[in-house]
């Protein structure tokens, strides 16, 4: 079963140590140098952490989560750095859930957003990072910087914050009074017969109940899934995208969402 460990907090530190060793990476030898040596934290800040996806005794992927990664001098923090997934394991984006666990941390320590430099193009994208500019790393080569908001999760796919809706209301109140009123108002505003008892959905990014459009019909949200994104922020058409301006053309508060 996959999950998510501290290297600082595991019972076997050495095991893990050597099996980061085994990356066909030079930045993965560094890591494992680092940690060994104990520079680690004169190099990232302290309270920083190694996060490792493994399955069992298999590393699956890791990164760190520190308060400094390659830019510096920054006034930017945290980041996420030095990611990496074993090549027979890449394709199935098991660094999203490194990621996650990296969200998590930033926020619960007040951190609405954190940070990744990188060269590669059309990587992170997928996972909600978004371009934010270009600094130089310690050796002064140019590096790109990403920006990852933290996002409530209850925004929707599109934007839209379920967290309102009178539907997600009614939902967690049980309240039928406010399911009627909802599927009148819902079925004059798009010409169908929708009733009461369609009137059920926990929020479109979170688990649960579904209204029928937002679990199979809606197709920003079909089309998100496809795609693997978090939310159409973290899509590269979100400008161009004729499904999301649907929503974003008429609504300047969910394109503000999308775009933190």
């Amino acid at each position: 079963m996959m999950k998510v460990i501290n290297f600082f907090e595991s019972e076997r530190p050495e095991y893990w140590l050597g099996e980061i060793g085994k990356s066909e990476w030079k930045a993965g030898a560094f890591l494992k140098r680092i940690l060994s040596d104990g520079s680690f934290f004169d190099l990232v800040g302290e309270g920083s952490v190694v996060l490792l996806l493994t399955d069992g005794d298999e590393l699956i992927s890791y990164c760190t989560f520190s308060k400094y990664d390659d830019i510096q001098p920054t006034d930017l923090t945290p980041w996420v750095g030095f990611v990496y997934t074993f090549q027979k394991h890449r394709g199935h984006r098991y660094a999203g859930l490194l990621f996650k666990e990296a969200e998590k941390r930033a926020k619960e320590a007040g951190f609405s957003k954190f940070y990744l430099s990188t060269n590669h193009i059309g990587l992170y994208e997928k996972y909600g990072f978004r371009y934010l500019t270009q600094m130089n790393d310690i050796d002064g080569e140019p590096s790109r910087v990403y920006v990852k908001m933290i996002k409530n999760d209850f925004i929707a796919y599109c934007g839209l914050d379920c967290e309102t809706c009178e539907a997600r209301l009614a939902t967690v109140r049980n309240d039928d009074e406010l399911r009627i009123k909802v599927a009148k108002e819902w079925s004059e505003l798009n010409n169908v017969e929708i009733t009461p008892e369609m009137i059920n959905c926990a929020g479109c990014r979170i688990d649960g109940a579904h209204t029928p459009f937002c679990d199979s019909l809606c197709p920003i949200r079909l089309c998100a899934h496809s795609k693997g994104v978090e939310t159409c922020g973290g899509c590269s058409e979100l400008e161009i995208c004729e499904k999301v301006k649907m929503i974003t053309g008429n609504n300047e508060d969910a394109l503000r969402n999308l775009k933190g």
